[in-house]
């Protein structure tokens, strides 16, 4: 059986108690182009940081371990538990923006566990 990828029809389709489908899409659009950003490796090299095609790799929680710090870090200072190079810790005081780092994080966790 053929394991569902995170793709705006699936999200759509599971987001039924959101009281807009409408504003969910938009939602998970921000995250969805967050992820292409990473998948091009938008200043984060393939061999030092992440990129969608070797996040296989990151097998011992550095995605979800990158994703927390976002959530959970509002300062510029790096957090300890980054799980890369200092250089490719890009933080932002807007708690949306935060989540939207994170939940692209997310998003490749989840496509590296179902790959």
């Amino acid at each position: 059986m053929k394991e569902k990828c995170f793709t705006l029809d699936v999200l759509e389709s599971e987001c039924l108690f959101w009281e807009s489908k409408e504003r969910a899409k938009e939602q998970a659009e921000k995250i969805l182009a967050e992820y292409r950003d990473m998948a091009a490796s938008d200043g984060w090299p393939e061999e030092e940081g992440y990129c969608v095609t070797s996040d296989t790799e990151w097998d011992a929680g550095e995605l979800r371990r990158a994703a927390l710090c976002y959530l959970r870090n509002t300062t510029s200072k790096v957090p300890a538990k980054w799980p890369w190079n200092d250089e490719y810790w890009k933080p932002t005081k807007d708690p949306v923006c935060r989540l939207v780092k994170a939940g692209a994080l997310i998003a490749a966790e989840i496509d590296r566990l179902i790959r």
